[in-house]
């Protein structure tokens, strides 16, 4: 279990919450807007039933534990990894992680989604600026395998590797954006990825979580 943080409860930050909860990790989510605030649960919720009717869950509920809270230190003062997903704006960005970085744990890494800021902007008034990234989940997160990295000129190699083990250990692929343009998947792309993780959890049986042919011959033994 790791301990998270996510600034920001709107479609992606949620989402974001959502997969690292159901992968068993401890969030703790804040938002400005406390109206945002307090719809974070019902939107997880939501997300939860879907992936059920999918037959993407295996149970009705995430493992991880789930805390909205108003106040933005408490969010961050224990966290290993914090994940800011509030609106893509550069003085919003950098002015929340700039406090953010004063007031989390000095060895937690602070990372951010962005579809087009630079990330040397964004982080530029950070201290400790070499645990910050840009890392950007592509929706609709839960089974999307892809995560795009995008290091600071001031990013540690560490911080990418602490960054790799955690997202590798989700199921998760890291790739460097290639050229100007963010990724953005098709519903067509989006589609393909539900089916491949549709398959493999066919594959194995819902109960003991192991290859469902082992099971057939443990049981036939």
């Amino acid at each position: 279990m790791v301990k998270c943080a996510v600034l920001g409860c709107g479609l992606m930050g949620c989402k974001i919450a959502g997969e690292l909860a159901r992968q068993g990790h401890r969030v703790k989510m804040t938002d400005s807007n406390a109206e945002v605030l307090n719809s974070a649960y019902q939107r997880m919720e939501e997300d939860k039933q879907e992936l059920l009717r999918e037959g993407l869950l295996m149970q009705g509920a995430f493992p991880g534990q789930v805390l909205c809270l108003s106040r933005l230190e408490e969010t961050v003062s224990d966290a290993e990894f914090i994940f800011e997903a509030v609106h893509d704006n550069l003085d919003t960005k950098s002015d929340l992680l700039e406090k953010v970085s004063h007031v989390c744990q000095p060895e937690a890494v602070i990372s951010t989604n962005t579809l087009h800021l630079d990330v040397n902007e964004v982080f530029a008034r950070c201290a400790k600026r070499e645990r910050c990234l840009g890392l950007r989940f592509l929706f609709p997160v839960y089974y999307i395998p892809e995560v795009e990295i995008n290091p600071s000129r001031d990013t540690s190699s560490s911080t990418t590797e602490r960054v790799r083990r955690l997202l590798e250990d989700m199921g998760k692929t890291l790739f460097f954006r290639s050229g100007g343009n963010p990724l953005i998947l098709t519903e067509e792309q989006r589609e393909e990825r539900r089916r491949v993780l549709l398959h493999s959890r066919r594959d194995f049986c819902p109960v003991c979580r192991q290859p469902i042919q082992d099971v057939i011959k443990v049981y036939h033994t």
